[in-house]
Order: structure tokens, then C-alpha cells, then sequence
């Protein structure tokens, strides 16, 4: 499998859809809510998060942006690609840091971009981690580390 991916989405049509795409792009659904408190919920419960977080913005109960903002507290390297009709909406979550936004509706091929871009980045994160781990330094110039 590609990478793990928590797909937020009430819509159990869109959910079917993203479902699809992701297998047959060999990406694995790590799980699959409707809501984004249960999105913030997952987070709380598993030590091992998602690769990325496919993520709807409206939602029942709190937006895609207020459950990104409560992963990003829980997990501030945590990666959305997010998809939304709101515009105002959109602006927020470039200023939040989130890179891969999308105005509804997306077409399949530049969602599956976007997916794949996150999922390489955190890959690379990973993989930086890793390196981090077994070297004991940090990737980082600071003082003493130039």
C-alpha cells in the first residue's frame, strides 16, 4: 500500500467515491468518519496516525477546519488535503498551513495529485524522523550544529 489515509466525509456518496479512488491508487483507507469530532476522536485513541487527512470542511458539528485545528493541537505535523464549496474557507486553510485545498467540485485526477503529494511529503518526514532517530541529531542548523 501507498499510504494511510482518514477519509472525513458525511456524504456516504463521496465516501464511496474517495474509497475507490484510493484503492486503485494502492492507498490504504486507514479509517473512514463522518464526522470531524470522530476525526479529533481518532487522534486521541491511536498512537499511530494517518498518513493524511482527506478531509470535507462541512460537516455535521464542528467544520473540516475547526478538526484540523484540534488534530494539528494533537499532531502539529499532521498533513489535510481538504476539500470544500465554502470559499471563505478556503483562504483559512491556506493561512492555517494547509497546502492542498480544493473548491468543490474537484475532479478525480487533481485530488489523486494532491494525495499524492501529501503522501510523499510525509513520507519524507518519515523519513527524516527515522534518520533523526537512529543518528540522534537534528536535521537542523542552530547553534553548535552548523
Amino acid at each position: 500500500m501507498r499510504g494511510r489515509v482518514l477519509i472525513v466525509e458525511d456524504d456516504p456518496d463521496v465516501l464511496g467515491l474517495y474509497r475507490l479512488l484510493l484503492a486503485r491508487r494502492e492507498m490504504e483507507v486507514w479509517n473512514a468518519v463522518r464526522t470531524g469530532e470522530e476525526a479529533v476522536d481518532l487522534y486521541r485513541a491511536k498512537a499511530d496516525p494517518p498518513d493524511v487527512v482527506l478531509l470535507d470542511h462541512r460537516l455535521p458539528g464542528c467544520t473540516g477546519l475547526e478538526a484540523a485545528n484540534r488534530i494539528l493541537d494533537l499532531h502539529p505535523a499532521a498533513l489535510f488535503v481538504l476539500v470544500t464549496a465554502d470559499e471563505s474557507a478556503i483562504s483559512i486553510a491556506r493561512a492555517m498551513g494547509i497546502k492542498w485545498v480544493h473548491r468543490k467540485p474537484v475532479g478525480n485526477a487533481k485530488l489523486v495529485q494532491s494525495l499524492m503529494q501529501a503522501l510523499d511529503e510525509a513520507e519524507s518526514k518519515a523519513e527524516g524522523e527515522a534518520a533523526e532517530e537512529r543518528t540522534g541529531v537534528a536535521d537542523e542548523e542552530g547553534p553548535g550544529n552548523e
